[in-house]
């Protein structure tokens, strides 16, 4: 879906940015074009929704590219929407919107951006490392920490979660980047889960293993680059008027990750990172609030994720998503897994067991297992 204010084939472009979203993200992806744009005028920036627009918005109104799953040409891309919850599913695409950029679409060297980054300074520098490296990464971490409160909080967390951020990677057109991409994307099919304890963290925990698996990788350990409220212990952040200066040199993009402007919290549910603790960060926080409210952020959060529900508009359960994964090929004998009316669908077979007798059994094996974890957690 091409945009009228797109003018620049990112074939033609020195270099191309691209993100995932779900439709109620569009107004961060609002919020990051315009940092880009006034960085990069003319830059192409291609957003993929990993949902469906389904006339919540004019896609060719917005000023940037957007596609949606379907171009992708994902084989049984319906599989992979259902076995994953939305969040998982967003970060699964990654892998295959960097392959149709650089394999259909022509371009030569890609930057993925999460959709809650802000660009404070240009590119260039950093898509200039693609002409000697086929990928670029930026550890989530550069310096260790003496204090041991943060060592708890945030060393021993990137250990669950992964050395290397992906709220950004940089990929450039060659063999290796291809090689990358098939083992990839073989893995995410399976296995983008959201498990830290079984060493799996979505996309991200895979990224652990590339350095050491393919060649032409470059770790990028710049500070200027993907500053974020978990390395902030190690780099001093100021703000002179408009400028954002990380130990003294131009910020290139900071990352809000898991922050909701609706919530008092730098990101919800986590109780180490204050407002206080950030320092000026924090007024890059209102700011960044700000923003986006006035793209739209108050409208666009309300709007559904289509692959949350089935045709009929009843939910899915994150439970049943993980069944369904857990049963590989066998789910082919459901056909397509969000249809309900087939008497031999997923749907209509789910609810059998729950109304049954077996459903009842398990339901009461399920409370009981809760309950004894919650007495468990007020023992210990």
């Amino acid at each position: 879906m091409q945009s009228r204010s797109h003018t620049v084939e990112p074939s033609q472009a020195p270099f191309a940015v691209c993100t995932v979203i779900w439709k109620n993200y569009l107004a961060h992806a609002r919020t990051l074009a315009e940092s880009l744009r006034a960085h990069h005028p003319g830059l192409p920036f291609i957003v993929l929704v990993a949902d469906r627009v389904d006339g919540y918005f004019d896609a060719a109104a917005e000023e940037f590219e957007i596609i949606e799953l379907e171009q992708l040409e994902i084989p049984d891309v319906r599989r992979l929407c259902f076995q994953y919850s939305p969040f998982v599913l967003n970060t699964a695409m990654k892998a295959w919107l960097l392959g149709y950029l650089l394999g259909r679409r022509g371009v030569h060297k890609v930057l993925y951006l999460d959709a809650d980054i802000q660009v404070f300074d240009q590119l260039t520098d950093l898509a200039g490392l693609l002409d000697r490296w086929s990928i670029v990464l930026t550890p989530h971490l550069t310096a260790p920490t003496r204090d041991r409160e943060t060592v708890a909080a945030v060393e021993r967390a990137m250990l669950l979660f992964g050395a290397y951020n992906l709220g950004f990677i940089g990929v450039a057109r060659s063999e290796a980047t291809d090689r990358f991409l098939a083992w990839w994307q073989d893995r995410l099919r399976r296995y983008c889960v959201l498990a830290p304890e079984r060493g799996l963290f979505v996309d991200q925990k895979w990224i652990d293993l590339v350095p050491g698996l393919f060649d032409g990788v470059h770790v990028l350990r710049d500070a200027t680059y993907n500053v974020a409220r978990w390395n902030l212990h190690s780099r001093q952040l100021t703000i002179r008027d408009d400028r954002v200066l990380v130990d003294g040199r131009p910020c290139r993009f900071f990352h809000f990750s898991g922050f909701d402007p609706r919530c008092g919290e730098v990101a919800r549910g986590n109780r180490f990172y204050t407002f206080e603790r950030l320092g000026e960060a924090a007024e890059l926080y209102r700011r960044y609030a700000e923003l986006l409210y006035r793209n739209g952020f108050a409208e666009t959060i309300q709007w559904p994720q289509a692959f949350s529900v089935f045709d009929n508009g009843e939910p899915i359960p994150d439970e049943l998503r993980m069944r369904y994964l857990a049963l590989g090929d066998e789910v082919d004998k459901f056909g397509d897994p969000f249809a309900t009316a087939a008497p031999n669908s997923l749907y209509r077979t789910w609810r059998a067991e729950e109304t049954g007798v077996r459903g009842v059994v398990a339901k009461l094996r399920r409370n009981a297992a809760w309950l004894a974890g919650r007495v468990h957690a007020r023992l210990t």
